[in-house]
């Protein structure tokens, strides 16, 4: 899985600020029932002959963090207490890799999951649109 982050700016860090999610009333706006966060299933991607740096297209100044999904499902906050997330397709039109993921225990995530998923997140080096 993988998901859009900005780099401008910025030090490059990933960090748990990188991985909140939409608000209730934003993922209602986009015909989701709960809060999530956007990102791109690598193995649709890989599925359509595209590489991971397709998600970058219209986003200069962004990377990509990845997180295998296996982490994401047996999360645990950094105190040891589990945060599993949840993962499914939500293809657009013009992203057909297009996916979300959910807290499973509590919605909208909380900041001690976010920090979680950072911990096990990785930056994936794109090729285009940095500077």
């Amino acid at each position: 899985m993988e998901k859009i982050v900005p780099t401008k700016g910025l030090q490059a860090t990933i960090n748990g600020n990188c991985f909140t999610d939409y608000p209730i009333a934003k993922a209602q706006q986009l015909g989701l029932p709960d809060a999530c966060m956007s990102v791109g299933i690598g193995s649709v991607i890989e599925a359509h002959g595209c590489t991971p740096d397709v998600m970058l297209q219209n986003y200069g100044g962004y990377g990509l963090a990845r997180v295998r999904v296996g982490d994401l499902r047996r999360l645990t906050r950094l105190n040891g207490e589990p945060c599993p997330q949840g993962i499914m397709p939500y293809p657009t039109e013009r992203e057909p890799w297009h996916g979300v993921v959910f807290d499973k225990a509590r919605r909208p995530r909380q900041k001690p999951a976010c920090k979680a998923i950072a911990s096990v997140a990785e930056w994936y080096i794109a090729l285009i649109n940095h500077d």
